[in-house]
């Protein structure tokens, strides 16, 4: 599967929401393969926790964004007890996210430390400054990003994580502004080859 195929087949995962923060994830299966997937922003309370740019202090992670931790924070117990469901019936794990859902994504796969591959596209910053950054021992994690995705670029105060970054598209601040949606969906035409 490329990392475009990817992308696709993920807008049709069986997405479940958390009960208060609404952070949703989703498990599918591509022949051997299982997927844990995150959805970007599509509820009005994802908005909501979007908005709460402030930061929190955690053990894990250092200072992250309050909204994006509220959202983690509820659903990373359910989807363990359901990821253990599927032991021994996948040869693979992959867990992706788009924009919200790949930083839920990226602190799923640095809290869990199960062994998959881990895919991001778009994601936005959200940790307080590069100490934080550096308490985070995944750097494997593959980061899709379209260089003219403003949703990547904020919150501008804020950072991420070291990944293994796969850039395309050439920033110009009009179409980043002009074009927001037809850029941050772009990751359907990028092929960053096998995962």
């Amino acid at each position: 599967m490329t990392t475009n195929e990817l992308f696709c087949k993920s807008w049709d995962a069986p997405y479940k929401h958390g009960e208060k923060y609404k952070g949703s994830y989703g498990f599918w299966c591509d022949s051997d393969t299982l997927v844990l997937s995150f959805q970007q922003t599509v509820q009005k309370e994802d908005w909501g926790e979007n908005f709460k740019c402030t930061t929190v202090e955690t053990e894990a992670f250092g200072n992250v964004h309050k909204g994006f931790y509220e959202q983690f924070s509820e659903i990373y117990p359910l989807i363990e007890t359901e990821l253990q469901s599927y032991s021994g019936l996948y040869k693979r794990l992959i867990v992706e996210g788009w924009s919200q859902g790949a930083v839920l994504a990226f602190m799923f796969y640095e809290a869990s430390l199960v062994d998959a591959t881990c895919v991001l596209y778009g994601m936005p910053n959200f940790l307080k400054s590069k100490k934080d950054a550096k308490k985070w021992k995944r750097k494997d994690a593959i980061e899709i990003r379209n260089n003219c995705d403003i949703f990547t670029r904020l919150a501008p105060w804020q950072t991420k994580p070291e990944t293994q970054v796969q850039s395309f598209d050439t920033f110009n601040l009009i179409d980043a502004i002009t074009k927001i949606e037809e850029k941050h969906t772009s990751y359907i035409y990028y092929n960053g080859g096998e995962i």
